[in-house]
């Protein structure tokens, strides 16, 4: 299981509408939506959250190594194991450690290793603190992406996202631990 807060939208309804040269505010919901869907879908194509956030990744692990799904990771803040009887327990930090690597991916490991055990962490995580420090090419990305959903809403020519939004988030992708891209 893993929760994430929802991180700020990278681009304001009134930006994409200065792209797309619209005036009125008659599709500012759905304009809205598809910043929200643009901006996944572009953190998805980069395999890492674009906006810091707070994250919480549960899990079962049988060697003490809980892998977290957000990154970059930028600081983990609290392990916590659970008892058998169903309560939390917050684990000092001196018993566990952060493995981490070039790409911000991270596992928790705790202690030895023996009995399964249901650990719980809680962890910040996401290239920028704020979605002004997200690099432009991505915010160009989130709003090029948006656009194209705008005007080829449900069209039968639409053949996908343009080659042109996946230049620029190509130099962002994350490379897979086993080889290939993220998402």
């Amino acid at each position: 299981m893993n929760v994430g807060s929802s991180a700020p939208d990278l681009v304001s309804v009134d930006e994409l509408k200065a792209y797309l040269r619209i005036e009125t505010d008659a599709e500012d919901a759905l304009l809205a939506g598809l910043i929200r869907t643009a901006s996944a879908t572009v953190e998805a194509w980069c395999g890492q959250l674009l906006v810091t956030q707070e994250r919480v990744d549960e899990g079962i692990t049988a060697d003490g190594v809980l892998p977290l799904s957000g990154n970059p990771v930028r600081r983990v803040e609290t392990v916590a194991r659970q008892e058998a009887d169903g309560s939390w327990i917050d684990l000092p930090p001196e018993a566990w450690t952060v493995e981490m690597d070039g790409w911000g991916r991270a596992h928790v490991r705790v202690g030895p290793g023996g009995s399964p055990k249901r650990l719980r962490c809680r962890y910040r995580a996401g290239m920028a603190e704020t979605w002004n420090a997200v690099p432009e090419p991505l915010r160009q990305a989130v709003i090029r992406a948006a656009a194209h959903a705008f005007t080829h809403r449900d069209g039968a020519e639409d053949a996908g996202i343009p080659a042109a939004v996946r230049q620029l988030v190509a130099p962002f992708r994350v490379m897979r631990a086993g080889g290939g891209f993220a998402a």
